[in-house]
């Protein structure tokens, strides 16, 4: 639930930049409408309690976040999607795993390699919508003492050493690649001039 959170809290973030305020909560309801109906028409054809609840968590989180103070809402989404990724992170899981004699798989993207990978975490999309949005919103300007991006990257490398001791978690370094991916393209991003 926390994962699916976080991934609607920079989804909300991410249209607030993109879209001017009159549109902004009709292309919101339609997009999260069009999330949960994909989920259930394609992505496995179903969507968990959790998820829904993530999707209902948002909604009340972005709409009482940008009433209460409009201004730089977008730090506040920030910090928050980072607090839920961290406990979607140490979050005990109930599945069984398969681990090799070593124990732990430090393989980014493992399920891509046919390596058992973390049965707690996001699906593999998600994840590197996760990791990018929250390195592209650490990179536009996020406000605060600590330095966004280094603190995101601090929080996924914190997860992932703690997911040794969590029953049911298997730690890899998925979410710290896919922060690094994010933040090499959005620190790569350059303004195309439509003359040249």
């Amino acid at each position: 639930m926390f994962g699916f959170f976080a991934c609607y809290l920079v989804l909300g973030a991410l249209l607030s930049a993109l879209l001017r305020r009159p549109y902004f909560w009709s292309a919101l309801l339609m997009l999260f409408g069009i999330s949960a109906g994909a989920r259930l028409l394609f992505v496995g054809q179903h969507l968990t309690p959790a998820e829904g609840l993530a999707l209902v968590l948002s909604l009340i989180s972005i709409a009482l976040m940008r009433v209460i103070r409009t201004v730089r809402w977008e730090s506040r989404a920030f910090f928050l999607a980072c607090a839920a990724l961290f406990i979607s992170g140490i979050w005990p899981s109930d599945a069984s795993i398969n681990v090799a004699a070593e124990g732990i798989l430090w393989i980014p993207f493992a399920e891509l390699a046919g390596t058992p990978g973390d049965p707690g975490a996001l699906p593999l999309l998600e994840r590197l919508f996760l990791g990018i949005g929250l390195a592209w919103l650490a990179l536009q300007g996020v406000s605060g003492r600590v330095p966004p991006l280094p603190f995101v990257i601090l929080v996924a490398i914190a997860t992932e050493f703690l997911q040794q001791w969590i029953p049911g978690r298997l730690p890899d370094t998925s979410d710290i690649a896919a922060l690094l991916i994010g933040a090499a393209l959005a620190q790569t991003h350059t303004k195309i001039d439509p003359r040249t």
